[in-house]
């Protein structure tokens, strides 16, 4: 059983959701590993291939049961719903842009006692 789905910014039921313009399924990363590195180099856990991105962007870290996401002085920005950050809370329905690439942060989808919990449907 899950014990944090009353807390809407809960590490290990958040993900970052694609948000693309074309047909492709988007890509889903589960924010359950932290902390997640986010950059341009291979070796980073979110690799982002866009000459825009920095090889060391950006990363998620845990504080609590709280999700922070962090620049690590890129060149083109993190942004948090519109706004250029250096480091922010970050929580459900956030739209967050590494340079030009785009995610939402949504709620995943999990099991609980054999029935499936929509995104978004925590109590």
């Amino acid at each position: 059983m899950i014990s944090t789905l009353h807390n809407p910014t809960a590490v290990g039921v958040m993900q970052l959701v694609e948000c693309r313009g074309d047909q492709q399924q988007p890509r889903r990363i589960n924010l359950d590993r932290l902390p997640l590195s986010i950059g341009r180099a291979t070796e980073s856990n979110l690799c982002l291939p866009s000459g825009a991105v920095s090889s060391r962007h950006a990363e998620i870290t845990a504080h609590g049961d709280r999700l922070v996401l962090r620049d690590l002085g890129s060149r083109n920005g993190t942004f948090v719903n519109g706004h250029r950050v250096e480091e922010i809370e970050i929580a459900a329905e956030d739209i967050i842009q590494f340079a030009n690439c785009v995610f939402r942060v949504k709620f995943r989808q999990e099991v609980v006692h054999g029935g499936t919990l929509e995104e978004g449907a925590f109590p």
